[in-house]
């Protein structure tokens, strides 16, 4: 009866070895994409368990019991607090659940559409005119990221400005980026460039879009942003994912041929807000008829991982080394455009989430910092570097939020007050003058 006692319990040991094992193996996987706190712990008492493990199985059945007691513990626990988080967190924070529910209250409501979306579906429904924004002058329903679901009025092109900004004679500045220049994820007044416009008191349009490489920076300048000659030009680079390998359709990859003929977009905007509805709405269709499973969102602790933040960095892709010098080339066509007329260009650098809690000197995540310096210097382009401001005025692990990893309302403020006092003071923040903010 012992022996047969023995049999099952060694069975069940050799069943959590394997679990621990594996857990262990994903740790040291992902070692270098994930916080040190978090990866040394989690794999620590991995070790602790298989060690604990190893000496039930050469000891008496009393330790294996004692072993198997703890372990089944610990199971129990893992188990019913990822049960918990995703009850709580994944179906009460539904972006799509939520967005519905305020549709319900406004029917003229639509989903913020970022442009990674957009690329999934050009090639499939051959649109003309793909568009390089959301849905125009339409009430979008945006993102949250700690200050409730954000809402906001598109202009007529589908980006995050007010209206009346078109009917300005002369834009000074204008900023192009992906979301950190969008404002993900702060009411409009709070994000950068707002900040700045009422720093600088500067006319201001911001052309940036959630999604967006620098490719699709570039055909946003080409299309709706050159043809306004704007005095100054801020090339917004986040370092988290501007150089992320990633896909690129023949339609965006048109505009890197510097004499390529623009579509014009400024004078189709009809065909590029049908283009944006359909997109929309298939998106939504897609979505609803492919929600996550919750047996296996339960059974690989989804839930409980983002929580022990035992999940990679939000940026943490590979960097592609080609794609510095696709920027580089990308930015030497905006200064000589912006040549023509007068304008100027300056480039900020605002540092990756990754650098502050993965640590800079991490191999692989340099993000090709250097190149990027050297190159604004031998082009004499201003650089204007956020990095120093937050090592040295800000708390930087707090200066990003957890969900996505975009900047607080506070350091967004910074970020609009530093750009605009170092442009506006003629003698933009740099690589020599990294330290001055206001």
């Amino acid at each position: 009866m012992l022996k047969n006692k023995n049999i099952i319990a060694n069975i069940f040991v050799i069943l959590s070895t394997g679990f621990f094992g594996a857990v262990l193996l994903y740790i040291l996987y992902r070692w270098q994409m994930l916080e040190s706190v978090p990866r040394v712990s989690g794999a620590t008492v991995c070790v602790v368990f298989l060690i604990f493990a190893l000496a039930a199985l050469l000891s008496k059945f009393e330790f294996k019991l004692m072993y198997l007691s703890t372990a089944i513990t610990l199971f129990v626990w893992m188990g019913g607090y990822q049960l918990f988080l995703y009850e709580t967190s994944v179906w009460a924070n539904d972006p799509l659940q939520d967005f519905q529910e305020a549709k319900s209250q406004n029917a003229d409501l639509h989903y913020n559409i970022n442009y990674e979306v957009t690329e999934h579906y050009v090639d499939s429904m051959d649109l003309e005119f793909p568009p390089l924004a959301s849905v125009p002058n339409v009430q979008t329903f945006y993102c949250d990221e700690g200050y409730g679901y954000i809402q906001y009025k598109s202009d007529r092109y589908g980006f995050n400005n007010p209206d009346s900004r078109w009917e300005i004679n002369h834009i000074d500045t204008l900023f192009i980026g992906d979301s950190f220049t969008q404002g993900s994820c702060v009411p409009r007044e709070n994000n950068a460039v707002e900040v700045y416009a009422k720093n600088s008191q500067r006319p201001t349009l911001n052309l940036g879009v959630a999604g967006f490489y620098p490719v699709h920076e570039l055909a946003v300048f080409k299309e709706y942003g050159n043809p306004l000659k704007p005095q100054k030009v801020v090339w917004v680079y986040y370092e988290g994912n501007d150089l992320q390998e990633h896909k690129q359709t023949k339609h965006i990859l048109q505009y890197l041929e510097k004499d390529a003929p623009l579509k014009g977009y400024l004078g189709h905007q009809k065909d590029v807000e049908q283009s944006a509805l359909k997109i929309e709405q298939q998106y939504l269709n897609d979505v609803h008829s492919k929600r996550a499973n919750p047996i296996a969102v339960n059974l690989r602790f989804t839930n409980l991982r983002e929580r022990l933040r035992l999940v990679p960095a939000v940026d943490s892709a590979k960097v592609d080394p080609a794609a510095t010098k696709v920027l580089a080339d990308i930015l030497k066509q905006v200064k000589t455009s912006l040549s023509v007329y007068g304008g100027k260009l300056y480039f900020v650098y605002l540092p990756s989430q990754s650098r502050f809690s993965l640590g800079q000197d991490v191999s692989g995540m340099d993000f090709q910092k250097k190149e990027i310096v050297d190159f604004l210097k031998k082009e004499s382009i201003p650089l204007i570097d956020f990095t120093t401001v937050l090592k040295k005025k800000l708390e930087p692990k707090s200066s990003y939020t957890h969900r996505y990893g975009h900047f607080t309302k506070e350091v967004y403020n910074e970020l609009g007050i530093f750009i605009s006092d170092s442009i506006v003071g003629e003698n933009p923040a740099s690589s020599e003058n990294p330290e001055r903010i206001r």
